[in-house]
């Protein structure tokens, strides 16, 4: 994004802190030499690249997310599908779907529409919609993370305790996580709400042909005592919004990793233990005590491992959700992060020009949901279970 464009905010961190470098009444010109830094040039001849087609490859991702958080939000509101992880992550498609919902008309206004006429590119609507879309999008994948984070460690105690499983993963318990995801993250976004604004300026593009344009700037209250809000969001979303999310989510993962190879270590020690016991039921076949197996109790038998494979699955799927999530999240918390310690320079060199990218993998973490096969596949053994509960009748 050059620094004569119109300025715009994106949904990741890193369009938020680009606004920072645009929008502020100090100059972030660097000299040649500081260009060099960190292989600036080089990933400036990178974004340049990539930049042409970010908004085709976008608007791609977002149509593909739709459809698939609309069914994901079809399936897991079903009358047999109603569960407490099932609510949470119709709490994740809800969120995820207004992230790419929000960034559609964002990507056909900035990046495909070819629409010259400055005075409609940086009219008031346009500006007033920037706004929104930042703030809105900000919101929605914050809470979207958080549920991430809240589900995780639920899979987690789920398995370490599944006696108490069903207290404390209840339903009720759900509710009330979904509801403080969507009402305390718009609150801690108070900052950054009243960090920007809309300011109008003059532009002569023609001589005697002046006209206004309108864009998305730091608002007073932003840079009054040395830009001390602008600094506060700056580290308060580097830090709150990607690094201990993604922190939590690395724990979590491998503790459930952990856990889930300890099931298994555990599942065939048991089948072990029953291989002799067969052999021996088998050798005294000739005995006057024989084993009927009745089929209620084959069809209780299918049903535990039936439960017990469902279980295995959404651990194994919540585990490709969290890998997923830290190869989209991680590189942008770790630079916001570097970007706090190093400087403009490289904000400017370096994350400035993964901005794209980074809103590239944002979307894919929103679109892609690796629960859309397992839900459906969940679906037709629900199906297959009430069927053999009513036989077993």
């Amino acid at each position: 994004m050059s620094s004569d464009s119109m300025i715009v905010l994106k949904v990741s961190l890193s369009q938020e802190f680009d606004e920072m470098a645009n929008n502020s009444n100090q100059s972030f010109a660097f000299e040649n030499e500081d260009d060099l830094q960190f292989y600036g040039s080089e990933l400036t001849r990178f974004s340049n690249f990539y930049r042409p087609i970010h908004g085709y490859l976008s608007l791609a991702v977002c149509v593909f997310g739709i459809i698939a958080n609309v069914l994901n939000i079809i399936v897991l509101t079903r009358k047999n599908m109603i569960s407490a992880t099932n609510s949470i992550l119709t709490g994740m498609a809800v969120s995820d779907m207004c992230v790419i919902a929000s960034y559609i008309p964002f990507a056909i206004h900035n990046f495909i529409r070819t629409e010259t006429d400055e005075e409609v590119v940086n009219a008031y609507g346009w500006a007033l919609f920037t706004l929104f879309h930042a703030h809105f999008t900000v919101i929605c994948h914050t809470i979207s993370i958080w549920l991430t984070v809240i589900l995780a460690f639920w899979r987690y105690l789920a398995i370490r305790s599944p006696q108490n499983s069903k207290t404390w993963c209840s339903m009720k318990r759900a509710k009330y996580a979904i509801l403080c995801a969507y009402i305390l993250v718009p609150c801690s976004c108070l900052p950054l709400f009243l960090s920007f604004t809309i300011s109008e300026f003059d532009i002569e593009s023609k001589p005697n042909q002046t006209f206004f344009r309108n864009k998305v700037d730091f608002s007073s209250i932003a840079i009054q005592n040395d830009e001390l809000l602008q600094k506060l969001n700056f580290w308060v979303f580097s830090v709150l919004l990607k690094l201990i999310p993604c922190v939590l989510l690395t724990i979590l993962s491998l503790a459930l990793v952990r856990v889930l190879v300890e099931a298994n270590k555990r599942k065939q020690r048991l089948l072990s233990s029953n291989i002799p016991m067969k052999n021996h039921m088998k050798n005294d076949s000739n005995s006057l005590v024989t084993t009927n197996t009745s089929p209620k109790n084959s069809c209780e038998k299918s049903a535990r491992n039936a439960s017990q494979q469902s279980s295995d699955r959404t651990t194994k799927m919540l585990i490709a959700i969290l890998i997923m999530f830290l190869v989209c999240e991680f590189p942008s918390g770790i630079l916001a992060l570097l970007s706090g310690i190093f400087g403009k320079i490289f904000f400017n060199n370096v994350y400035n020009k993964f901005g794209d990218l980074m809103d590239m993998l944002a979307l894919i973490n929103s679109a892609v949901n690796f629960d859309n096969m397992r839900q459906s596949y969940h679906l037709t053994q629900s199906f297959n279970a009430t069927t053999c509960n009513t036989a077993c009748v």
